[in-house]
């Protein structure tokens, strides 16, 4: 199964209602992929809303009529301890707004590696700075996990430096969800499907200019519509062993 890392970018919410943002798209990836997320990614998450929260309350405290009503300390002590909590809760159970993993980095010799990455100005690190920690961590994360991955990784990202840094590591860096099913599509091009596609019809003569579209159905399979003798054929197609289950 192919496997989708997330950087912190492309699920940021900053808000207290939930864990993560952009999770419609990234749940209907869950279904057939694989959804990783470095262990700093989390820790990223847990900080911007421990700071967004602890902006609402400084907020709160400031506000004049906070003094008018009597919000006094012990109110205040209660809504402090409430923060750790509230992150904690959302955590447990960002589990039910998509499924994923989190993968996190074996330390012993990655000092040294980021170390030399920092000081060459090496991506993810900035051109020109040693910016770029958390984008090291994440690249030193994901090529971690290549090591043993059994199929193609992908990684979801709007960061420029962080996808050059796997412009030569057999990543397959995206921007969103949808390049992830524009790059799978890809499948219906290829000599494999297309000698599948001539055998099953019993011919010699269908190319990729006789695929018409390519969609996932709701079963999470292809729907493939296809021009035969000017006439459209629906074919379900498996989403991995891009095998025909059926037509119509």
């Amino acid at each position: 199964m192919d496997t989708i890392f997330l950087d912190t970018n492309c699920i940021r919410n900053e808000g207290a209602n939930c864990f993560f943002g952009n999770v419609s798209d990234i749940q209907k990836a869950s279904n057939i992929v694989d959804i990783a997320i470095p262990s700093i990614v989390i820790d990223e998450i847990v900080r911007q809303k421990r700071r967004f929260l602890k902006s609402q309350l400084d907020k709160m405290k400031n506000n004049y009529f906070s003094r008018v009503v009597g919000f006094d300390g012990i109110e205040l002590k209660v809504c402090k301890d409430h923060i750790e909590h509230q992150i904690e809760s959302l955590f447990t159970n960002s589990q039910n707004e998509f499924t994923y993993k989190i993968v996190k980095l074996k330390h012993k010799g990655k000092l040294k590696q980021i170390k030399q990455l920092a000081i060459k100005n090496i991506a993810p690190f900035e051109a020109n700075s040693d910016k770029g920690f958390k984008d090291t961590y994440i690249h030193l994360t994901i090529s971690e996990f290549l090591k043993t991955a059994d199929d193609d990784v992908f990684l979801l990202t709007s960061d420029t430096r962080l996808k050059e840094s796997f412009k030569y590591k057999g990543v397959t860096v995206i921007s969103t969800i949808q390049d992830y099913f524009r790059y799978r599509q890809e499948y219906f091009k290829e000599d494999y499907f297309l000698e599948r596609l001539n055998e099953y019809f019993e011919r010699k003569d269908l190319s990729s200019k006789s695929i018409l579209s390519a969609e996932l159905n709701e079963d999470d399979n292809w729907e493939i519509r296809v021009e035969i003798d000017e006439d459209e054929k629906v074919l379900e197609v498996d989403f991995y062993s891009r095998e025909i289950i059926d037509d119509n």
